[in-house]
């Protein structure tokens, strides 16, 4: 009897087999059986960015919910199906170097279209001083920051001063721009150091940049307006003391994204 091809674990392949017929549709399979790969694709919408989770097990509708509640909650658009899940929203930041001025700008796509822009500018008076925020999308508007906020960039160099000097708890408002809400508190976890020696011998990837001093982070984000001690949503992560996170856990309550570092490369030092 010929052998035939009736699972993949390949998501390419599997898509290939449905479109083809060979494969029923699946049921939804235990999620800690699936392994979910995410990737950034710049060919599926003529050059424009967007990221592919692929490998679910899930059935159609199952799909489609869980598409809708990641979509919700990363505030972006996107489409699913074959076992995968588009996310179109692209987010681009620069923070001075002082940490005094930010600049912000969130594109959402959906089916390849424009669904949604946001984009501003926002700047702080003096360190540890307020500020205001300037948006310019989707419609002029402006709100003012409370004396004590701070931008992320800055938020990751505090949390790697307070891991060296040992404290181990740190909340902190940070205003990112990936909303027009204003500044969310961030509670912050640290756990014990790990040498750059341990951190480099259970590192599969050798690259001088992950050889590293590194701790274990565990973040909490709640919105300006919450009115509970339940947070939006949670991360977790090994932060480097070069700001490199090697994993990373996202914990939305409904759902969870696991993330581990592959590849890694040192960009040339810009001459300005």
């Amino acid at each position: 009897m010929k052998s035939r091809l009736v699972w993949t674990s390949d998501p390419e392949a599997a898509k290939r087999l449905r479109q083809e017929g060979t494969i029923d549709a699946q049921a939804d399979q235990d999620p800690s059986k699936q392994s979910i790969r995410v990737v950034i694709d710049r060919k599926r919408r003529a050059g424009k960015s967007v990221t592919i989770a692929s490998g679910f097990q899930l059935t159609a509708a199952s799909l489609s919910e869980l598409a809708g509640v990641l979509k919700k909650r990363c505030g972006a658009g996107g489409t699913s199906g074959d076992g995968e899940i588009e996310i179109s929203s692209n987010f681009v930041t620069w923070e001075s170097k002082d940490g005094l001025r930010y600049r912000f700008y969130q594109k959402k796509l959906k089916n390849g279209e424009l669904d949604g822009e946001t984009r501003g500018e926002a700047r702080l008076d003096g360190k540890g001083q307020g500020g205001k925020v300037e948006f310019s999308k989707p419609a002029a508007s402006a709100i003012d920051l409370a004396p004590g906020v701070i931008f992320p960039t800055a938020h990751t160099m505090l949390l790697l001063e307070r891991a060296q000097s040992g404290e181990q708890f740190v909340a902190q408002p940070v205003f990112d721009g990936a909303s027009e809400e204003n500044a969310a508190v961030v509670s912050a976890v640290i756990g014990g150091s790990q040498s750059a020696a341990a951190s480099a011998a259970e590192e599969p990837i050798k690259n001088a940049l992950l050889a590293r001093p590194s701790w274990r982070v565990r973040l909490a984000f709640f919105s300006a307006d919450s009115t509970t001690d339940k947070p939006d949503y949670e991360l977790g992560m090994r932060l480097l003391d070069n700001g490199v996170s090697r994993d990373m856990v996202l914990d939305y309550s409904e759902f969870a994204i696991k993330a581990k570092l592959d590849e890694i490369e040192a960009l040339p030092k810009p001459s300005c």
